[in-house]
């Protein structure tokens, strides 16, 4: 009986340990940059930025790059962009993006890191 608690007991913790390790590797690598120009538009002193970040991540044999962009003007026109982020992606090992969308593709704590800065 004795052998049969000691067994029992030796798998549970082997159990435990496996369940615990991860089954892939997971890397995340993430940038960011805030660009900013000041001009004079009517008279009127405007600036605009731009916060942008990339986003590496690969899990195991998989890996994404992806591309973040958004422009903030102080004196918006009817062409610009402003306030409205604009993403993109692509495997690690391609140079073909395709837009997409950008909580999908960063997730609200990645855009709130690029965007605090």
């Amino acid at each position: 009986m004795n052998s049969f608690v000691s067994t029992v007991l030796l798998l549970s913790v082997t159990i435990a340990l496996v369940s615990g390790y991860p089954s892939q590797l997971q890397t995340t690598c993430v940038t960011k940059a805030k660009s900013c120009t000041m001009f004079f538009l009517n008279g009127v002193y405007c600036t605009e930025c731009t916060y942008s970040g990339t986003l590496e991540l690969k899990i195991g044999s998989t890996c994404t790059f992806s591309i973040y962009e958004k422009k903030v003007a102080s004196q918006p026109n009817e062409n610009s962009q402003n306030e409205v982020a604009q993403c993109k992606q692509s495997s690690c090992y391609s140079n073909q993006f395709v837009p997409v969308d950008c909580a999908a593709a960063f997730g609200n704590e990645y855009i709130t890191y690029i965007e605090n800065q």
